[in-house]
This record gives C-alpha cells, structure tokens and sequence, in this order.
C-alpha cells in the first residue's frame, strides 16, 4: 500500500525526482569506483605471506653514479656473505634483469617484457602459486625456467611446456646463446604488485647474478633493518679488505609494501605511484559525498511546498502523524535504494571496461567493502534527505498548533537564505573538485615512470655509469 502511494506520488513529479537519483546514482558510483581504486592502491605487494618482514636492499654513495639512488644495486656478488654475515637476515634473492627482448623455441621467436635471471631462493621470499611443478625442484638446477601462466599460453598454447627448451638467442647483449629447460609455470602476479615476471631463470653460471641487480631480503620474525644499515661500512669494508674510513656507501632497506607508493628511485623494475595521488582522490572523494548529499537535501528542500500540501491532505484523509512519518521515510528509502541499485549497475560496466583496458579487477574479493561503504553512503544519504521532509512535518504540527502562518512564512525565507548559501558552496567545491583533477592528473603523469631499460650483463660499470 505504502509503495503505492509513494510511486504515485513520486511520477507526479518525474523530473525533479529524476534529478536526484540520476544525481545521487552518479555520485555513488564514482565514489565506490574512487574507492575501490584506493583500496588496490594500498593493497600493493600485501598478497605475500611474509610481506610485513621482506624489505628491498639498495645502497648509495656521494661519489658513485653522481649519488643518484638506484632501485637496484651494482656488484651484487656480496648479497650472500651479506646474509651469512648478519643473523637478522633470514633469506635473500637477487633479480638480475635479462636483456635482448626475445627468447626462441623451435623457431619462433617470442618478444618478452619483463624477465630475470633469479637465485634459487626466489620462491622462498615471494609467494608464487604453482600450477606446474614442485616448489622445491622448479628453481634448483642451473638454466631452470619458470615461466608465467600467460607466457606459457602465449608460447605454448595447450601443449605442457615442462621439458620444453627455451633458448635466449646470441645478440649485441649475448655472446652465445643461452637454452633453458621449462621447470614450471606459475600464476600471473596480480595487478597489485610492483613487477609482473613473465619468466624467471636461474642462470647457468652464478656471475650472471654479481652485476646489476634487485636484491630482496627476508628478516627474521621480530628483526629490524637498523642493525643492517648501521652495520653495512663495517661489513663493506671487510668484504673488500679495505679501511673502513674508505667506505662510503650506505645501505637502504625499504619495505615491501612502500615500494608502489613510496619510491621514486633510479631504474624502477615499473614505474610506482604516490601518495599525492592518494591524498588527492581522498579530498575528491569527500568533496564529491559532500556536493551529492547537499544537491540531494537541496532538491529535497526545494519540493517542501509539495510536501506540506500532501501532508496536510493527508491529515484531512485521516492519516496519523506516525503514518505520515513512515511514509517519508518509505519513500526517502525507495529513492536511495534506487540510486544504489543503479549504481551497483554503473560500477560493474565500469569496472568490465576498466579490466578489459587496463588489466584491473577492482571489484575480485571486494563485496564485504562495497557492501560497507554502500551502507555508510545510504545512511548519510538518508539523513541529508530526510532532514527537509522531517522539518516540513514538525513545520506542519507547529502551523496547526498556533494556527497562523506568519513563522512559516519566516521559516521559507530562511530555507531559501540557506538553499542559496548551500549552493555556493557547491560552486566552490566544484571549482575545487576541478583543480584537484588537473592536480591528479599530474601526479599520474608523473607517477608513471617510464619502462626499464635493461642493460646487457657484460655491460661494464662505466657504461652502466653512462646510461645512468
């Protein structure tokens, strides 16, 4: 009966109504899709068991490669007996990146992205699901290939590629070609890390790994990195049999989960974001929950002379106050549900649209959150409209009690004085809603990086240098 009558009423003013959930529908799913891409931003390189005690190792000099800090390190033949050498180490691995941009079988050669030369520990550090092989054989013999689901499915198609032989071709960056055996295939890395390997490959000889390299240490539960920094000169010079007051270099460990949006350092495995992109989606997004709940109040404000007239109908009908009251709220509800509903609709088209251009799921293993955030935005949502009605019922008990309508006619100029300072600052918000997209879209740019450029492993550190 109740939604009868507030569908009714409702189509008597198609527009108005139209206005706000079109306007509450838009609203809802930009924050929900602003959210959800927040949530992944934060999320980054978390998948890992052990993400809370892996850190990244790098080091710096003030004479060496103009101080600039490198993500990875140069000279990495020292990373074992940096670990055997500090107790608070618990693993290590190296990523030597792997240069030349093809790999063949049979006779077809196949571009490859992102690619490393790895020590066998690679699947003790990082959490890697195996679809193929064993955890403890795939990475244990020289010239071992773990190759990514999809790479497999680019090379291989259906066929098993286990045994299958892999051979990086001689090239300006390879002397001699180099074969290796399909051990494995692992799970793509998902969308929230900061490298997607499309293979990795212990080499045939350890110096491959002494270069260039990204190093990554796993510390014992309840260790800190502290007594590894201050303690690097010391070991450096041991290493290299020479005076410590010689030693400048410092070592740097950076956890794994800042790396995405804390680290803008030389020679990035891909490019990271930053927290100016977060800072400024979180002012977006309170500024745009601001503007949808004050446009919805305002309309909401605007149809009180309806409001009024119904409810006085209503009483003239033998409706009961209490009866009225739940019909507002009815009907407040009706509305919201509706803009949820809709903008439930609008985010998954969005969300398809972005994973089939950008390789992003936003909405994988989120229904707890989108259920939370869709019940924090329909009660505010609630309040800020039923505020006006539940004003024009209390207006009307007063009207009738005193019998006059001179405090009404006060009461509507306020409303309109308020109506018009709540616009305002919807103008103003809107410009700043604008700036703050020119903001983001700089910090987008910004943030992106630009690809590795992988040197060859007979590279010398003069011309590492250079390209420096």
């Amino acid at each position: 009966m109740i939604l009868n009558l507030v569908l009714r009423n409702l189509s008597r003013r198609p527009f108005l109504n139209l206005i706000k959930l079109v306007g509450l529908m838009l609203a809802f799913s930009s924050l929900l899709l602003i959210a959800l891409y927040m949530k992944h931003e934060l999320s980054y390189d978390r998948f890992h068991s052990a993400s809370e005690r892996i850190y990244r190792f790098t080091s710096t000099s003030p004479t060496a490669f103009s101080g600039k800090h490198f993500a990875r390190i140069w000279g990495a033949r020292y990373i074992p007996e940096l670990a055997e050498t500090f107790p608070e180490i618990e693993n290590y691995v190296r990523l030597s990146p792997i240069g030349g941009g093809l790999i063949q079988w049979k006779e077809k050669k196949i571009p490859m992205q992102q690619s490393f030369f790895c020590d066998s520990t690679y699947l003790d550090i990082f959490n890697v699901g195996l679809l193929l092989g064993r955890a403890d054989e795939v990475l244990v013999a020289p010239s071992s290939l773990l190759i990514s689901e999809s790479f497999a499915r680019k090379i291989f198609g259906d066929e098993n590629p286990v045994g299958q032989v892999l051979t990086i071709p001689a090239d300006r960056q390879h002397a001699e070609a180099s074969s290796f055996q399909v051990s494995g295939v692992m799970e793509d890395f998902p969308a929230n890390s900061h490298f997607h390997p499309e293979f990795v490959a212990t080499p045939s000889e350890s110096s491959y790994l002494d270069s260039w390299a990204w190093v990554y240490v796993l510390l014992q539960p309840g260790a800190r990195p502290d007594g590894i920094a201050s303690g690097f000169k010391s070991f450096l010079a041991d290493f290299g049999e020479t005076d410590e007051d010689e030693v400048d270099y410092r070592a740097h460990l950076q956890p794994l989960r800042d790396i995405h949006l804390h680290s803008q350092k030389t020679r990035e495995i891909e490019g990271n974001s930053n927290m100016t992109i977060i800072y400024s989606f979180s002012i977006a997004v309170v500024i745009l929950l601001f503007i949808a709940l004050l446009n919805y109040s305002n309309l909401n404000q605007g149809m009180l002379p309806y409001s009024t007239q119904l409810m006085f109908v209503g009483r003239v009908y033998g409706a009961s106050r209490r009866q009225q009251l739940k019909y507002y709220i009815f009907e407040g509800w009706t509305i919201l549900l509706l803009a949820l509903l809709l903008s439930l609709v609008l985010v998954k088209l969005s969300a398809m649209y972005i994973e089939s251009h950008f390789n992003l799921d936003l909405l994988n293993g989120n229904l707890l959150f989108i259920l939370f955030l869709l019940a924090g935005i329909g009660l505010l949502g609630f309040a800020s409209g039923f505020l006006p009605q539940a004003q024009a019922y209390f207006r009307t008990l007063l009207a009738s009690a005193r019998n006059t309508s001179g405090g009404a006619v006060r009461k509507r100029s306020l409303n309109k004085g308020l109506i018009v300072f709540q616009y305002c600052i919807a103008i103003v918000l809107i410009i700043s809603v604008l700036v703050i997209q020119r903001q983001t879209n700089l910090a987008l740019q910004s943030g992106m990086g630009t690809a590795c450029v992988y040197p060859g492993h007979a590279t010398g550190l003069a011309g590492d240098a250079q390209m420096a």
